[in-house]
This record gives structure tokens, C-alpha cells and sequence, in this order.
């Protein structure tokens, strides 16, 4: 109803993406992002590689850093058929028949593409992270109530019907579990009855952006907490008006939540700790013209 051993770790080309695919400026990563450009762990907008085990030496500590992958929907269904058939012969083998299934299931067009690429953004954080994505994929999984499992990690995918998204970071006591969202600024705004009355008691209504930054902390936060929309999405507390971070309790655990205006998104993170993000963008222009690329995982 509301719908709104070790072995070699591959090469992850990533560059910014058409505008096309994710919204005016988004390939300007070096412009007017609210990200620190230490933060992105990219040294310049332009065409980059990331190669190796390691993390760049300007990312942030370990134990907080969570990594966040975006991978941008070519911008025609052909385009995106064509690369989820890449991404499905080259992911296909490394994953679980249950994962395979899973995947399989999405018949419309950009879902499907966007399940695919999601698989793909958690292979660039595994490998950003120093885990060898192969020995990884096999044993992603899914909870009883259908978040996605990968033993000793917490992560969280987002699709957003222009790009789809991956975060993860190593599972500890602290950060047992994270949730991520993203809403793409041209999507439809969630219905009023998505907000309590006290969020829409303002001096002006919430605009469409408004609702729409609101809507990925309330579904960041439930991912987090596990429990997934299974109450009206009213009572689902999204801080103040224009808060950019804060914390929230929420089913009996606090939570710590920030929203990074991504140029074209919202995208929300939230997680039992405070974390700084560690993002990447990975072109899927570059995965269909140089399929040996995807097929290296």
C-alpha cells in the first residue's frame, strides 16, 4: 500500500555517470556535492580506477566507515536489458540459487536491471573494503522477513528506479545492522497520510523534496530496526524539519541517521552508531562496452 583464502580483488572502474541516468549534476561530483572529497574517496571527478585490497589512504577509519556503492540504470529499457543479461552471466555463478531465484523473479525490465547492478554496487563495497567478492556473493542471503543476510556484515540495498544503491560495513556489536534508501528527486512524493500530524503542522506544507527526504529516513530507519513497514508510516518519527543527521529511537534501540543530498536523490543512512560514508559511483557504460570487467568477479 505504501509504495511509494584470498584471491585478487577485481577492478572496479567507476566514473561519473550520464546525467541522464541520475539527474541533472550528478556527474559534477566535484560541484556543489555536501560530501567532503575525502569522503567520496575519489581525488577528482573524472574518470578513476580503484584497484587493490586496500582503501584509499584518505578514506575514514575502519570502524567507521561504511561503504556505499551507486550504480546509475542505463537510460532505455533495451540498454538495460542488455546489461542485466552482462551482469546476469557474469553474477549468476557467484551467487546462491536462492539469490538466482530471487533475481530471476523481477520480470519488468529496469527492476530486474536494477536487482542486478544492486549485486554488482555490493561487489565494489567488498572489494572496497578489502573482502574478495567472490568468496563473499556465494553466501549472501536473505532473513525471515526478507532483509538481505551476508554473514559477518551488515549491509542494505536501495533502488530507486534511476540507480540502484549497496552500503555495507563489517558487523559488529556496535553496528550490527545498517539501513540505507534513496528516492530520486523526479519520483512522485509519498501521500500525506505517509506523515503524523505534527510533521505537517509547519508554517508552509512540506514540499515535494521535503517529503520525499522524509520518506527515505523512515525507510532507512526500518531497514535498520528490521522490522520493515509493518505499521502505518505516520508513526515512523522522521526528526525535524530540513535536519540533515540526528538521532532516534525507534523499537525500543536508538539510532543515528544523516540524509546526503546526492545531486538528482536523497539518500539516507541509518545505522545503532554513528558512521561516515564512503562512496563510489561504478558506470554501468563502461560494464556493456568492456564486459571482461563484470565477468572479472
Amino acid at each position: 500500500m505504501w509504495s511509494r583464502g584470498k584471491t585478487a580483488a577485481p577492478s572496479i572502474i567507476s566514473r561519473p555517470p550520464d546525467e541522464s541516468a541520475l539527474g541533472e549534476g550528478w556527474g559534477a561530483w566535484g560541484e556543489g556535492n555536501p560530501l567532503p572529497r575525502e569522503a567520496r574517496g575519489f581525488p577528482s571527478p573524472r574518470i578513476a580506477a580503484h584497484k587493490g585490497n586496500s582503501l584509499p589512504a584518505c578514506s575514514p577509519a575502519p570502524d567507521d566507515a561504511v561503504h556505499i556503492a551507486a550504480c546509475p540504470l542505463p537510460a532505455t529499457d533495451s540498454d538495460c536489458r542488455e546489461l542485466a543479461a552482462v551482469l546476469s552471466s557474469a553474477l549468476a555463478p557467484l551467487l546462491s540459487p536462492s539469490q538466482r531465484a530471487h533475481l530471476t523473479a523481477f520480470r519488468q525490465t529496469r527492476a530486474a536491471c536494477s536487482r542486478w547492478l544492486s549485486r554488482l554496487a555490493l561487489a565494489a563495497c567488498l572489494d572496497a573494503a578489502g573482502a574478495a567478492p567472490d568468496i563473499w556473493l556465494p553466501l549472501l542471503g536473505h532473513r525471515p522477513g526478507g532483509a538481505p543476510f551476508l554473514p559477518d556484515w551488515a549491509l542494505s540495498f536501495s533502488h530507486s528506479g534511476k540507480a540502484a544503491f549497496a552500503a555495507l560495513l563489517p558487523a559488529t556489536e556496535g553496528n550490527a545492522c545498517i539501513g540505507l534508501d534513496a528516492e530520486c528527486l523526479t519520483n512522485p512524493p509519498p501521500h500525506i497520510d505517509a506523515f503524523a500530524p505534527d510533521e505537517l503542522r509547519r508554517p508552509v506544507p512540506l514540499s515535494d523534496g521535503e517529503r520525499l527526504r522524509r520518506w527515505t529516513l523512515k525507510e532507512s530507519l526500518v531497514k535498520a530496526a528490521g522490522t520493515g513497514l509493518t505499521c502505518p508510516p505516520a508513526q515512523i518519527p522522521a526528526g525535524r524539519h530540513g535536519q540533515r543527521r540526528g538521532r532516534l529511537d525507534w523499537q525500543g534501540k536508538t539510532f543515528f541517521w544523516q540524509t546526503l543530498a546526492l545531486p538528482g536523490h536523497w539518500l539516507a543512512l541509518t545505522a545503532a552508531r554513528p558512521l561516515r560514508p564512503v562512496c563510489r559511483l561504478l558506470s554501468p557504460e563502461s560494464l556493456s562496452q568492456h564486459p571482461r570487467t563484470a565477468t572479472s568477479f
